[in-house]
């Protein structure tokens, strides 16, 4: 997810631009999808959550800081209306809730939320890099592949100096996350030199 057409959207969505807010909603759909697949929820079921989640980031655009906090926000709102949803329709065909139908135990659900906490504060800490870095960083993880010669060129850098560019970026933004709680404890275990 290319984070710098995500933050365009995001504001341009803010400002009432349809087309962003359809670009929006595409490249938000698979967060959404996933959240629905794993509820195991019906096709019908799915739709409502889909329009529910994105009607609910609708309402509340002006309330999200930034669009790099959008894929944990709708990854949460999702899989909290996908769980509820699960839940009623078990309550409905049933007596007693089982945890092993809905497909997910509580510490699952809390490892899922913890997961988009921190690919959230990761998103929040690449803003705090220098545009360059964010480049680097970003197309590295990207579904799309950039080749070395056009990542060269945007990033105003020499082919050979991406890789040693990049661990600099890294070890920029390990730096910014250490000192969030939610890496404290994974940052005690990793050895620094």
């Amino acid at each position: 997810m290319d984070l710098e057409s995500l933050e365009r959207w995001f504001e341009r969505s803010r400002r009432g631009d349809v087309r962003a807010w359809a670009k929006l909603v595409d490249s938000l759909s698979g967060i959404v999808m996933a959240a629905i697949r794993r509820a195991r929820l019906s096709r019908e079921d799915g739709e409502d959550i889909f329009g529910l989640t994105m009607a609910t980031l609708y309402q509340n655009l002006d309330r999200i800081e930034s669009g790099a906090a959008l894929p944990g926000w709708i990854a949460r709102v999702a899989t909290r209306e996908a769980i509820r949803r699960s839940q009623a329709t078990k309550a409905k065909s049933t007596d007693e809730l089982n945890e092993d139908w809905m497909g997910f135990s509580e510490e699952d659900v809390s490892g899922a939320l913890l997961a988009s906490e921190r690919a959230d504060t990761v998103r929040t800490a690449l803003t705090q890099l220098n545009p360059t870095c964010q480049l680097l960083l970003t197309s590295l993880f990207s579904d799309d592949p950039v080749p070395y010669d056009d990542l060269a060129k945007r990033a105003g850098i020499a082919i050979g100096s991406i890789g040693p560019k990049r661990a600099r970026c890294l070890n920029a933004l390990r730096q910014i996350l250490e000192s969030n709680p939610l890496f404290a404890e994974s940052s005690q275990t990793t050895p620094t030199s």
